[in-house]
């Protein structure tokens, strides 16, 4: 039976994922991307002043964890690149909002926006991490 058939019939080949890779590499990178962006926020946890990224963090090291133990460090190495360099695309997609002139109607006062203030601690933060 030809691999082809064999992929018609269900059974998946070496060469295609499982759906369980896909769901734990899109959690590990959802995860990432999504603790560097709001890391810039401070938040009260207990009475310590932690950045808000430390609440979802967590998850990527589970995911990570899960892709090492279960897929072998080889594919779980690709995945963490796969991170790293989603995370650079966000951080070039951030700062090329920020070179970009914003429309009249979106901010009158032209120095300094609520964006630009928010978000130059976050793409230095976004790049450390990287």
């Amino acid at each position: 039976m030809s691999t082809l058939e064999r992929n018609i019939a269900g059974k998946p080949s070496s060469t295609q994922a499982s759906t369980w890779f896909v769901l734990v590499v899109a959690v590990f990178i959802t995860c990432l991307l999504t603790a560097n962006i709001i890391s810039v926020k401070l938040v009260s946890l207990w009475g310590l002043v932690v950045p808000a990224g430390v609440i979802i963090f967590p998850i990527s090291y589970i995911c990570g964890d899960v892709l090492t133990e279960v897929y072998g460090f080889r594919r779980a190495r690709s995945v963490i690149w796969l991170g790293f360099f989603c995370n650079l695309l966000a951080v070039a997609g951030i700062v090329a909002t920020q070179v970009l002139p914003g429309a009249d109607f979106w901010m009158p006062r032209p120095p300094m926006s609520e964006f630009s203030v928010l978000h130059p601690a976050s793409s230095r933060l976004r790049f450390a991490r990287t």
